[in-house]
């Protein structure tokens, strides 16, 4: 079957959606209200997205795109009800019209009296039909969305030239099963639904229309596009010259990249079979699953948090390979944390490396790569070829 088929027999589909509304609030005004607030929540739980200050770096032409004309009003509404602020990065304080045509670029975060309210789940999940229209996909050549001449940002143009997205991916938001209830992330939240189903339908409506946004100069080297801001439960979606794609993740990454940190042979191989017997599941309990303590561990390489798990995993670093804190002290004194020196070595090893030196077609995620099933053996020892010249090791690829 044909994309233009299928497309034509899926041109519209019916999804039960959730809004997610403080129960202090009995009704909005707007349905854009509750659409912009749900979809605030969702991406203030995603650190990558907000500033040091809690602003989620959504401009007004943003919302405009995905909530339609009457945006607006929503967003007045929720300021004036005290559940958002309002942050100008250009254009006059005075101007309420939140128009990108007159000048006005806007950041927006929660406020405290509705962060508490997350934080204590004071919400009402409001259910609601919505109804999307499949668009049809573009010809043509993919093309960036900025022009510019980084070497990796051509690779990553050239590695897009193909691609498309099964129009069946909406199928994913139509199963209420999207994540399970006890994910770390989003703990019993159906709203995330919502939140994802927005986030997803700008990514691949930017595919269908065979333009992308990437980026490759953050701090930590790490390469942004919208295959690798996806959702996972999105990416057998992904084809390649017709052909669907595969994912080669690195299990356990930053536990195995801390190995490179223990100068002793003989312990740096004691902590790798404690790593290659399930890191995170060694630390797990019952209050504590493998996410969690995924989660944990990320706490503690930032150096800084109050968790009881992190500061467990810290101890037993220090008892056992006190090389890794002392590391954590040598890159405390450069004003640098754990976490960003393990982030650079990653993308040291995918970006730099294995992105973009490989001779077959790959696509890079943060600790793996997408590539065609005929290519995955191939893959698999180039990335470990990679590992062993950089870390001294192989690692565990899932």
């Amino acid at each position: 079957m044909s994309y233009k088929s299928k497309y034509k027999s899926k041109s519209c589909v019916s999804l039960n959606l959730f809004y997610q509304i403080p129960k202090f609030i009995s009704k909005l005004k707007y349905e854009e209200s509750e659409e912009i607030l749900s979809y605030l929540i969702c991406e203030t739980s995603k650190s990558r997205f907000i500033d040091k200050k809690g602003f989620v770096l959504c401009p007004s032409v943003k919302f405009k795109q995905i909530f339609g004309e009457n945006y607006a009003c929503g967003l007045r509404e929720l300021e004036r009800l005290n559940l958002i602020e309002v942050k100008i990065l250009s254009g006059k304080n005075s101007d309420k019209s939140y128009s990108v045509d007159d000048g006005v670029a806007r950041s927006f975060r929660l406020t405290k009296r509705l962060l508490d309210c997350l934080e204590k789940n004071q919400f009402e999940f409001v259910k609601k039909e919505y109804s999307y229209k499949v668009p049809r996909p573009k010809r043509g050549r993919f093309k960036l969305h900025f022009k510019s001449n980084d070497p990796k940002h051509i690779k990553l143009l050239e590695s897009y030239q193909g691609i498309t997205v099964d129009p069946n991916w909406i199928e994913v938001f139509q199963n209420t099963k999207c994540y399970p209830p006890d994910h770390y992330k989003h703990p019993n939240q159906p709203v995330v639904r919502y939140g994802l189903f927005i986030h997803s339908k700008g990514l691949i409506e930017s595919l269908i229309k065979k333009t992308i946004k990437v980026q490759t100069a953050s701090d930590s080297g790490r390469a942004f596009h919208p295959i690798i801001e996806m959702p996972k439960v999105l990416r057998p979606y992904i084809r390649k010259n017709a052909q669907p794609v595969v994912s080669i993740d690195a299990k356990s990454f930053h536990p195995f990249l801390i190995a490179s940190c223990i100068n002793d042979k003989t312990d740096q191989e004691r902590y790798l079979e404690f790593v290659r017997g399930g890191f995170y599941e060694n630390f797990r309990d019952v209050t504590h699953s493998r996410d969690k303590i995924k989660e944990s561990l990320q706490k503690y390489l930032s150096g800084k948090t109050t968790d009881p798990k992190a500061l467990e995993i810290g101890d037993w670093y220090e008892q056992n390979f006190p090389d890794v804190a002392l590391k954590m002290i040598a890159l405390k004194k450069r004003r640098k944390t754990f976490q960003m020196y393990l982030q650079q070595l990653e993308s040291s090893i995918f970006v730099d490396e294995v992105f973009m030196k490989a001779g077959f077609f790959n696509i890079v995620l943060h600790d793996g790569i997408c590539v065609l099933q005929k290519d995955f053996v191939e893959a698999c020892e180039f990335v470990n070829r990679v590992c062993e010249s950089q870390l001294g090791f192989r690692i565990q690829l899932a």
